[in-house]
């Protein structure tokens, strides 16, 4: 195969603020752009406001408006839900993917190019059957950065299996089989994928969560809401709490850690900051019961404060559900190996955090340990204390950088 030059990328949206699809995507298609001449097909809302993707052209894909008969057939409460039992897809999941495939077909009619690359954001995964309607020899490669769909999720977030969730797996099974390559970003999700799509084991790519500097970023109103005062112990979670992600247990660990102490009451603060799910609704409310050392901010800050914010930590804590098998990269964990500071991994043994930190890595436990949890605060304590910073691996930096992307598509276009 031709050196590749040219590529036409898939992006639902860049939307850093919103989302961490916005984010892990704003650096894929960066570190892309770095090597290649990228052109990008997405709908993000504030089109005029993506500064911090660079040397790409991008070409906004204008999704279609509810059809008249859309319109009638939803009033009738026994009959709206049937378009998703009889093809797996709502109407609006119909409406994008017909969309996307007008503007990959007009695109294609216009230009050539030597890849096609296709990212998802959420759970929709529309580009990725849109291109199932696409008929080119131009080879393309799926980006699968979630399960698909939710039954085939891990528990506890597995839906119960359905009509509707059947035919949405037959469909990713169909474009698996065309596609020329699959990427994902972690290990874990791949094997965890195979066992439902046998294709993957022939055709795969592993594309970590990347890292590519991105540059004028914005920022929001909620980043006054949270700092970091430097002469403080400060452990920082930050990002979205599902409600799987527990954070009761670390809580408990933290109080029973600066209960001890009167030093490490003085010194010691817990930032907890993102936005939460109904099952953490209380949980501001109920912070304040712990007075000054804990701060929680339900409100998601903009990107460049939350990486500013990891840089003045001392530690970073990842926090995942109780589960045997976690096989997501958290978008956030590429981040927390760029600030290296220490990582306090709670998450099971089996999860691709734990396989990318190691073995050996000392600050690692399941998240609804307390008792581990507060042996492994004592830990950090008295590193912080003792000026010992033991980061992630050092390869790591590398592992996540623009680098590996570049390294998969030229073993792949090699083959």
């Amino acid at each position: 195969m031709s050196k590749i030059k040219k590529i036409l990328v898939l992006n639902e949206n860049f939307e850093v603020n919103e989302a961490s699809s916005g984010i892990v995507n704003s650096h894929f298609v960066n570190c892309l752009s770095k090597n290649h001449e990228v052109t990008c097909l997405h709908q993000t809302r504030n089109f005029d406001e993506v500064q911090w993707i660079e040397n790409v052209k991008l070409v906004k894909v204008e999704i279609d408006d509810m059809y008249i008969y859309e319109r009638y057939i939803k009033l009738v409460p026994k009959v709206r839900a049937l378009p998703s039992y009889l093809t797996g897809f709502s109407f609006l999941e119909q409406r994008k993917i017909k969309s996307w495939e007008r503007a990959i077909k007009n695109m294609l009619q216009y230009e050539e190019f030597d890849l096609i690359y296709v990212l998802g954001a959420g759970i929709e995964f529309v580009q990725h059957f849109a291109m199932l309607r696409i008929e080119t020899k131009i080879p393309w490669i799926v980006h699968i950065h979630d399960p698909f769909p939710m039954s085939h999720y891990p528990m506890p977030y597995k839906k119960e299996e359905n009509m509707i969730y059947r035919r949405k797996a037959d469909a990713m099974e169909r474009v698996f089989q065309k596609a020329d390559a699959i990427s994902f970003p972690s290990l874990r999700l791949k094997e965890w994928m195979e066992q439902f799509h046998h294709v993957i084991a022939d055709k795969y790519l592993i594309v970590p969560h990347l890292d590519s500097r991105l540059q004028n970023l914005p920022t929001a109103e909620e980043d006054e809401l949270v700092d970091i005062d430097p002469d403080k112990f400060n452990l920082l979670h930050i990002g979205s709490l599902l409600g799987p992600r527990d954070p009761s247990a670390l809580l408990e660990a933290f109080m029973l850690f600066i209960s001890e102490d009167a030093e490490k009451k003085e010194k010691a603060r817990l930032h907890i900051v993102g936005k939460v799910t109904r099952e953490h609704k209380d949980l501001e409310r109920k912070s304040h019961a712990y007075g000054e050392n804990v701060n929680v901010i339900t409100k998601r800050v903009s990107y460049v404060h939350s990486v500013a914010l990891q840089k003045k930590a001392d530690v970073l804590i990842l926090l995942e559900a109780p589960v045997k098998d976690s096989p997501f990269m958290p978008g956030k964990l590429t981040d927390y190996i760029m600030a290296q500071k220490p990582i306090l991994a709670l998450t099971s043994r089996y999860s691709e955090t734990a396989r990318l930190l190691g073995d050996d890595y000392p600050y690692r436990t399941e998240s609804d340990n307390i008792e581990a949890i507060y042996q492994k605060l004592n830990r950090l304590w008295d590193a912080y204390k003792n000026g010992i910073v033991s980061c992630p691996p050092a390869e790591l930096k590398s592992y996540v950088s623009c680098k590996t992307l570049e390294k998969a598509l030229e073993k792949w276009n090699e083959k």
